[in-house]
This record gives C-alpha cells, sequence and structure tokens, in this order.
C-alpha cells in the first residue's frame, strides 16, 4: 500500500489497492469494509454464499425497521367513503444520541381491491400512530405523519409520505433497551420496534448516531442508487454492459459507490456476470437484496418511491450525496470546466441562496450520431469494457425542452423521496436546476425507441449543441486518460 493516496475528494478514484480503500471507508464513515466475508455484526450479512463475490446486504439489515398494520377503512368515515381494510407498511429508522431519540420514517397504504383502469387519487389520512415503551404506559408519544390511501389504482408508483419523532428518553431510563410498540387508532394490531436489536450493516455505530443537520459541512462521498432492474433474465447482457458503463462515468467525474437494489431472483446471475463480477471484486457497488415489497408485474415501477425512502433513511448519518437516477440517466457537468462532481455542486450553490440539501437536476434527452433512431440504443453498449465510452456517441440533444428533473440530496435533511423529486423538511429550501452547472443525459431510446418525434438537424428538436459537444469532448478526453486508451 505504499505510495497509495486518497486524492482529492470526488476525483476519480486513485489506483490504491480496494483493500486500502475498504480500510479508510470502515474508519471514516462506519461502513463496513466491501469485501467478501467481512461481517459488519454477527446478525448482518454483507456476502452471501454461492451468489458471486462482492457487497450483499438485505434491505431488512440496513437499520431501516419495517412493519404493516391492517386499518379498517370505516375508521376514517369523516374523510374516507371506503370501508373495507388496507395494509399501512411503515419503514422507520431509530437513532439516539445521549438522550435525544429521532425516528424518521415513511408511510404507505396499500388496498387489496384496487380495479385496473380507476384514475388514481389519494386522500390524506391521518392514523394517529402512538409509539409506547413496552411496560410503561405513561412513556408514550405521538408521531406526526400522514397516510396517502389511494382512491383509485396505481398508475406508476406507490405515493408514500413522511413519519417523524424527537424526544427525550428519561434520565431514570437506564441502558437503551427499550421495546417499543406502534398503534393506531384505526386497527387492533400493533407493530414492535426493537431498536436495540435491530441489525445494521452499513453504520457499525447502530442506533448511536448523532443527526446533524449541518449545511456547511459538505459531505465527502457521493452515491448512485438504483431501484430494482426488471426484466433482466431477458436484458442480462444489456444491462450488465449498461451497468459497467455507467459506473465508468459516475466514478470518472467522482461518485465513488453504486447502491443497486436487487430482487433475490436476479441477484445470482447479476452478479455472475463477468462485467459486474470485475466492479464486486473491487468493492465498488453495494447490493441491496430487496424483498420487503413483492413486485408486481403490471407495475415494474411500484416500489420506486418506498426503494429510494429506504435509501433515504438507511445513508441518514453518513456523510453522503445520494443521487436516485436510472441505468439509462448520466449526471454531465453544465460545461467543460467542470471536471468533479463537487465542482458541479459547488457551482450551484454559488448560483443559488439555498443549502444545497435538496439539488435539483434537469434532464435532457439525448440520442445517438449515426444511428437508426427508430431502433434502440442498448447495442450501442454492448462493446468492450476499455473501448471508447458510448456516451460520447450522443452528440444530439433536445436543449429546448427540460424533461422532469431528479434530485441529488443530503439524506438526513429529506422527509420522503418520489419518483423525480425529493421533499425535504420545510426549513431547508431545494436548490432550483441549473443545467450550466450540471444535467442529468438520458438515453431516451436505450432500451425501446420511446419518441415519436426524434427528428434531427437544425431547427428540429435534436440537434448539435456546441457547449454539450465540448462538455463531451473533455469526458471523452478523461476517460482515454484514466483507461489508458
Amino acid at each position: 500500500m505504499r505510495g497509495c493516496s486518497l486524492g482529492t475528494k470526488w476525483s476519480m478514484a486513485s489506483k490504491c489497492s480496494a483493500d486500502m480503500l475498504a480500510l479508510v471507508v470502515v474508519k471514516l464513515l462506519y461502513f463496513t469494509a466491501p469485501r467478501l466475508g467481512v461481517h459488519a455484526s454477527g446478525a448482518a450479512r454483507l456476502s452471501t454464499e454461492n451468489q458471486g463475490p462482492g457487497n450483499v446486504i438485505d434491505a431488512i439489515e440496513a437499520g431501516v425497521s419495517y412493519c404493516t398494520m391492517e386499518l379498517q377503512g370505516s375508521a376514517f368515515a369523516s374523510a374516507l367513503n371506503y370501508s373495507k381494510s388496507f395494509t399501512m407498511h411503515i419503514f422507520t429508522r431509530y437513532t439516539v444520541w445521549g438522550n435525544t431519540v429521532k425516528i424518521h420514517g415513511i408511510l404507505m397504504a396499500e388496498r387489496h381491491d384496487e380495479s385496473k383502469g380507476m384514475q388514481m387519487q389519494t386522500v390524506h389520512l391521518d392514523p394517529k400512530l402512538q409509539l409506547s415503551v413496552a411496560g410503561s404506559p405513561k412513556l408514550s408519544w405521538s408521531m406526526r405523519g400522514v397516510v396517502m390511501f389511494p382512491m383509485g389504482s396505481t398508475s406508476i408508483a406507490a405515493p408514500v409520505s413522511s413519519l417523524a419523532l424527537q424526544f427525550e428518553l428519561p434520565n431514570s431510563s437506564g441502558p437503551h433497551l427499550h421495546e417499543y410498540s406502534i398503534s393506531s387508532f384505526a386497527s387492533d394490531s400493533t407493530c414492535e420496534l426493537k431498536p436495540a436489536a435491530l441489525p445494521n450493516a452499513l453504520d457499525l455505530r447502530g442506533i448511536h448516531v448523532e443527526i446533524k443537520e449541518d449545511v456547511n459541512k459538505l459531505p465527502s462521498h457521493a452515491y448512485i442508487v438504483m431501484s430494482p432492474l426488471w426484466n433482466v433474465p431477458e436484458r442480462l447482457d444489456a444491462f450488465a454492459a449498461i451497468l459497467d458503463r455507467h459506473i465508468q462515468h459516475h466514478r470518472l467525474i467522482g461518485f465513488t459507490r453504486h447502491v443497486l437494489y436487487l430482487r433475490q431472483a436476479h441477484l445470482h446471475m447479476l452478479v455472475s456476470h463477468p462485467r459486474v463480477a470485475a466492479w464486486l471484486e473491487a468493492g465498488h457497488p453495494l447490493i441491496m437484496l430487496w424483498d420487503m415489497i413483492p413486485p408486481r408485474p403490471h407495475l415494474k415501477y411500484y416500489d420506486q418511491r418506498i426503494v429510494y425512502s429506504h435509501a433515504t433513511l438507511a445513508f441518514t448519518g453518513m456523510p453522503v450525496y445520494l443521487a436516485m437516477i436510472d441505468a439509462d440517466e448520466f449526471v454531465c457537468p453544465g460545461h467543460k470546466d467542470l471536471h468533479t462532481l463537487q465542482d458541479m455542486l459547488n457551482c450551484c450553490r454559488q448560483g443559488s441562496n439555498t443549502p444545497g440539501v435538496n439539488v435539483q437536476v434537469t434532464r435532457y434527452n439525448v440520442l445517438a450520431a449515426a444511428w437508426d433512431h427508430k431502433k434502440p440504443e442498448a447495442e450501442l453498449w454492448s462493446g468492450s469494457s476499455g473501448g471508447e465510452h458510448p456516451l460520447t456517441r450522443y452528440t444530439l440533444i433536445n436543449w429546448s425542452r427540460r424533461m422532469s428533473s431528479k434530485s441529488l440530496v443530503r439524506p438526513e435533511f429529506i422527509a420522503a423521496y418520489h419518483i423525480h423529486y425529493a421533499t425535504a423538511y420545510r426549513r431547508y429550501s431545494p436548490t432550483p436546476p441549473q443545467p450550466a452547472c450540471m444535467h442529468i443525459a438520458h438515453v431516451v431510446h436505450m432500451f425501446k425507441a420511446r419518441l415519436k418525434n426524434h427528428s434531427v438537424g437544425p431547427g428540429r428538436p435534436f440537434q448539435k449543441n456546441d457547449t454539450w459537444t465540448s462538455t463531451l469532448q473533455q469526458l471523452r478526453s478523461r476517460f482515454r486518460e484514466v483507461s489508458g486508451g
């Protein structure tokens, strides 16, 4: 490990060994070293047998508790014309520092009689959740949060809402071994919360974490978070190649890890693929095994909001930025003089009088040059890992039309995460999109030719742009430099 240097934060990873990088992560971030066979605790596993190399964590072992309660719709008669029961999903992150307990979480309502074709509408219901210490009825607190009840069928993803509570433990409470129950006026059942027994394979501090909302202390790391892939067996080679290139690009600009939420059914085939296994051996991706919410074949993005919000809860208290994007989306500098993510964020902060904890990033559709735009473009990404990066071919951009933004967030400031944006706590205003600083290139035809109007050329939606072209040239030059090409 002699001569190994971490260099500038968020710059391209140096040629240090994976073991050295893992050691630094453990010491500085309380993360578990990303190596096969390393365990965070007796209960939580970091790698699974016979499932390929790398870092694999069950989502239920990431410090976020999960339970469900059956609520009676008739209990909300004044607000809801619905008499049947429904399931409320509760995700909570419990931390304690000194005698101060903080609980952050999300709620999701699932009805059992959804009908296809019903219009998606929601009604906000207050379940009047109460947290009580087991065996001590006087120690009880009201939890702040409403649940968004779907009046129709879910069209894209299940809606989520935030849950929060902060209180002081009595000085006489002794060692922190409390067990709690969560109750609702609309349910005969309760949820158990045993924070001291909750495994946490992400943070070795367990529940003893000080959550500091310090907007001036910038995180030292940034992670990409991806929700579960779908149609993996049919698209395995394409997914592996695109993921390989996705990691290459984002490491180049300063992202230090990909957090991949995967279902058990897809885990082995993906981690065994040579293009993914190489990154796992190097300790870069963290795979979050996700089976808490069963997949819905007709709604491939059903749990996307839940996944993103789970990630914000799991990484709360760690010095990271999180970017929730898809495999066909690439964070890019706004112009050629910005090289790293830190450069881009500094640019955004200087251009807006906001704290930079919820940075909105505009997406622009891009198309590859010299390609039949009636065909999917995944084929362009199937070349060898060391060749020219495919993104540099995407010189055609629809700069005139901004797509919906996505958010780059600091998890401790976020109440809930939705598909394209996050909601921060009220006192923290979002940083508005600033394409001159950073934006997301959306490879809109990656898997399917989705656009009807994909005409190319002067005066057409897709055309070359000098700023975007120079940015791609900068990325091409840097990628060749680090890859030895």
